[in-house]
């Protein structure tokens, strides 16, 4: 358009074009997608005005809210509004914080270009968009600088998304650069209502409590523990002793005195015996003639026929 015949190239002795003008949002002008962009619209003087100082294209503002030392930048759209006003999008004046009819001042600004720009959707909708970065170049198309703190409107499929500039290169004093015809990387910040996902809790895992072998106990080697008795039927000296420290057991039978008498007899007949046969070999061994008693057989009992009485039947 006419804009770019102004000034390219030329120095100016004059300095930057300042005027303070009473400011009205877009939407007073009831033309569509003016709202969602970032340029001005300011009166016919302006223009003459910068055509005098020999202003660089593409013409940029810095645009000052002095009451409360807010600022913001933009670029021009036309020179088409009344004169002593301005007209800019509703987010521009909220960045400012200013109200319809309020003063801001208009500074011609020269910003670099930009080489980066990160921003923060709103919504994660925006995000969510097939293309995000095809979205944005064409939004741009629409805005001439960038600020750190503006909160810009983009436009997709009938829906306005909000969208914070947080970070811009190359560094400067301004904070701001101008995308006019310059290659900025983009990248995004995690959008305002993002939740991080909630990761499920693993239930824990319960793990067997190793139980201890149960302990064998072993079994404390016991002498015997049972009663002992001599032939007369007491218990023995060596004995008395312990058995009165052992475990009680279980009773034994005692043979009675009669069985005892008996089986003493036993052993002294068996005694005599061998002793006897002693000193048989003894004798022999001398030379003695020995008689030999001869063994007398044990008589076994006559079997009797039936010895009863007998009785006829008369």
């Amino acid at each position: 358009m006419f804009l770019r015949n102004f000034g390219m190239g030329v120095f100016n002795p004059m300095g930057p074009f300042k005027q303070n003008l009473r400011c009205h949002s877009v939407a007073i002008l009831e033309r569509n997608g003016l709202e969602c962009g970032g340029k001005i619209i300011l009166p016919p003087s302006a223009l003459d005005h910068l055509t005098k100082l020999h202003i660089d294209y593409p013409m940029l503002f810095c645009l000052k809210n002095v009451q409360r030392n807010l600022q913001t930048h933009s670029g021009v759209l036309e020179f088409v509004a009344e004169e002593g006003l301005c007209y800019m999008p509703y987010w521009m004046m909220n960045r400012l914080m200013i109200e319809e009819g309020d003063f801001v001042e208009i500074t011609s600004a020269t910003l670099q270009k930009g080489e980066f720009v990160k921003l923060q959707p709103h919504s994660t909708a925006f995000i969510d968009i097939s293309n995000p970065r095809a979205v944005l170049e064409m939004a741009f198309r629409a805005y001439s600088t960038l600020t750190v703190g503006d909160t810009i409107k983009v436009e997709y499929n009938s829906k306005i998304y909000l969208i914070d500039v947080l970070e811009v290169k190359p560094d400067n004093i301004h904070d701001a650069i101008t995308i006019v015809e310059a290659d900025v990387r983009v990248d995004f910040a995690p959008p305002l209502d993002y939740v991080e996902p909630v990761k499920p809790v693993a239930a824990p895992v319960e793990t067997p409590v190793e139980q201890p072998p149960p302990e064998i106990e072993e079994p404390e080697s016991l002498r015997f523990t049972g009663e002992y008795h001599t032939l007369r039927g007491g218990p023995p000296k060596q004995f008395r002793s312990d058995m009165t420290k052992s475990a009680p057991a279980e009773p034994i039978t005692v043979p009675k005195p009669d069985d005892v008498i008996f089986k003493t007899r036993e052993l002294k007949r068996g005694a005599s015996s061998s002793r006897s046969g002693d000193v048989k070999r003894k004798r022999r061994k001398r030379g003695e003639k020995i008689e030999e008693e001869e063994e007398k057989p044990q008589e076994t009992p006559k079997v009797v026929p039936f010895s009863g009485r007998g009785y006829s039947l008369r």
